[in-house]
């Protein structure tokens, strides 16, 4: 672990201590979210920043080269494997006799282990006799079941879930008290590959006045900054979904995305065809709906009456 961790500075170019705590699961998902939150919210996590620099190399080099398609098939063939089986059951025993907060911080420590291993398989493919990418003492804490939560007060923090421990620590940015939407949209949050299902309720919105918000933004820059930016001036979210994966829950970017608007206090409504269990985003309202691509909702739909009753 203090292996992989001092590896993991040093190819990042990051100079830090190395704080290795410990807690229970509800303590490591508050630890987990305030980190990632001050990154949303300011773009100044040294660690996520040095990360995100590092993240365009191998799509650079692809696309220099004229290889895109190899890192295309590269994040294919890891997409398959982070929801193979195999993961599928290793997370499953993880979780057997865990509480509902043990089984909310697997599924968020799958969430980050997929991403980062995807990560790591792209830079390879792009760079196979590279030595140090960073993604690859990254995944190796993951391997040994710790979470980089981030850097703090010149130090690299590191999580490890332990049942009998209980941190006493309270690092990263405190809630707001309040929040003013300057805006009068409102953002959807969906996964980019559901286009049509988003445009049709997209065209929903409009037809009943409502501004709509959702597409990509610039990755020169931290996109988590930018959509935080959006997020806290929305008038509400509003996240589409046909379906949860059984095992590891939202998408990853559409949860951190609803995560944040509960963070700043956001009117946050999910719609999809069946409730969603284990997802630990207070405040959400969950309305569910077939989601069907031709048929808008009509008058008396729920969430009209959500959206009214804000208005009003």
């Amino acid at each position: 672990m203090q292996r992989s961790a001092e590896e993991l500075l040093e190819r990042l170019d990051i100079s830090a201590n190395i704080q290795i705590m410990t807690g229970n699961a509800r303590q490591g998902l508050e630890h987990e979210r305030r980190f990632r939150l001050s990154w949303w919210m300011n773009g100044e996590e040294p660690l996520r920043a040095a990360l995100h620099r590092a993240k365009p190399r191998a799509s650079q080099s692809a696309f220099a080269k004229h290889k895109e398609v190899l890192l295309t098939d590269t994040w294919k063939q890891m997409e398959r494997l982070t929801s193979s089986q195999r993961w599928r059951k290793h997370f499953r025993v993880l979780t057997r006799q865990s509480s509902l907060d043990g089984q909310v911080y697997v599924q968020r420590f799958f969430r980050i282990a997929q991403l980062f291993w995807n990560r790591a398989a792209r830079r390879h493919a792009a760079f196979p006799t590279e030595s140090s990418s960073p993604f690859t003492p990254f995944i190796a804490l993951l391997a040994c079941g710790v979470v980089p939560l981030g850097c703090h007060n010149g130090a690299l923090w590191l999580f490890v879930w332990d049942k009998a421990s209980r941190s006493t620590l309270d690092i990263g940015p405190a809630p707001p008290s309040s929040r003013h939407f300057t805006q009068d949209y409102i953002f959807f949050s969906a996964p980019f590959r559901e286009a049509a299902l988003t445009e049709t309720w997209r065209e929903a919105f409009h037809a009943k006045g409502w501004k709509t918000l959702h597409g990509p933004v610039s990755e020169e820059a931290p996109p988590e900054f930018a959509l935080g930016k959006q997020i806290s001036e929305a008038a509400a979210v509003v996240g589409l979904l046909r379906e949860a994966d059984p095992d590891f829950g939202l998408p990853w970017w559409m949860y951190q995305e609803l995560d944040c608007a509960c963070f700043f206090k956001c009117p946050v409504a999910l719609i999809s065809p069946a409730k969603i269990s284990n997802v630990d985003l207070s405040g959400l309202r969950q309305i569910s709906d077939a989601l069907g691509t031709q048929n808008a909702p009509g008058d008396e739909h729920e969430i009209w009456q959500w959206l009214n009753g804000l208005a009003a």
